[in-house]
């Protein structure tokens, strides 16, 4: 399942560009990806996923992993 207009590859190469450029800090990638191509990009929406905190208490709380496990698929595929 494709889960943007984009090449499939293309959100995960972003995401790892972004960490890259920041040497892992998750929140210096996020800041990098939302600049570079928007707050509603799916690298920006999978980083911000990555420093939310979770709690035992909403159900749906892990939801956002899900776009990173896509991501993930598509540039293995």
């Amino acid at each position: 399942m494709t889960i943007s207009a984009l090449p499939k590859g293309i959100a995960f190469t972003r995401y790892f560009t972004a960490l890259a450029k920041c040497d892992g800090d998750v929140t210096g990638a996020l800041a990098i990806a939302e600049a570079s191509w928007g707050e509603s990009s799916l690298p920006a929406r999978v980083l911000r996923s990555a420093v939310a905190a979770g709690t035992t208490t909403d159900s749906t709380w892990a939801g956002p992993l899900v776009e990173y496990q896509q991501i993930e698929s598509e540039f293995i595929e």
